[in-house]
């Protein structure tokens, strides 16, 4: 059984016959995104030398689980497009649009880790006139839902593809504009979750400032996960 381990370096202890081992090597490299303290594993030996072969794994276990799906990346995109034209202070839906996209039965094992990819389009718009300094920020995020439709995990600026932008008029001006537009991914590793089946979907928040139109768009999210 795998009493310590390191999911960066890979270093371990593992109790085996009443003693310990220290640093194993592994055989099976795509199980040490798995292994954690607990895990059981099955070791090999020979002439003095030993390695760990990989988790002792039963059909219909959640260990089993996260075993089929260490490399079950799913991805749902959507063709959603929403404006926000004030601010937003919770991660909601999309105004005018589909919710989502939103991924249904995702699968998590025993580690009880969840690597969650948002994508998404932005672009924050900002106008003015006179004197002014204003700044916008659009904010695409992620929440997580159990089996019986309860938050365990609400969408978070930590968590989210975020997108700002500021923009100045000199006193005097007759109302220029600003904007910052951006497509790019956000990479977020959930950790803790209880092990078994999940909805993931993603959500969205704004600040809007300015004036003459100011607004955030979001265009073509798109949601992925991998069980770890």
């Amino acid at each position: 059984m795998i009493v310590a381990w390191n999911r960066i370096t890979c270093a371990n202890t593992v109790a085996v016959a009443g003693g310990t081992l220290t640093n194993l090597p592994i055989l099976n490299s795509t199980e040490a995104l798995l292994l954690q303290p607990g895990s059981v594993v099955s070791l090999i030996t020979w002439q003095g030398s030993w390695a760990i072969l990989g988790r002792l794994v039963i059909p219909g276990t959640p260990e089993a689980a996260s075993a089929l799906s260490a490399l079950a990346l799913r991805t749902e995109a959507g063709s959603q497009s929403g404006t926000f034209t004030s601010s937003v202070g919770d991660f909601v839906d999309l105004p005018g649009a589909e919710p989502g996209p939103a991924l249904e039965d995702v699968t998590v094992g025993g580690s009880g880790r969840l690597l969650v990819i948002v994508s998404c389009g932005v672009r924050v718009f900002i106008g003015g006139t006179g004197f002014s300094f204003d700044s916008g920020m659009g904010f695409a995020g992620f929440a997580i839902y159990n089996s019986a439709g309860a938050t365990v995990r609400y969408g978070s600026d930590v968590d989210s593809f975020t997108v700002s932008a500021a923009f100045g008029e000199p006193a005097g001006g007759t109302g220029a504009t600003g904007w910052t537009e951006v497509s790019g991914s956000k990479f977020a590793l959930v950790e803790h979750l209880t092990p078994g089946a999940y909805k993931v979907a993603m959500k969205y928040r704004a600040l809007v400032a300015g004036s003459a139109g100011s607004y955030v768009r979001f265009d073509y999210p798109i949601l992925s996960t991998l069980p770890l």
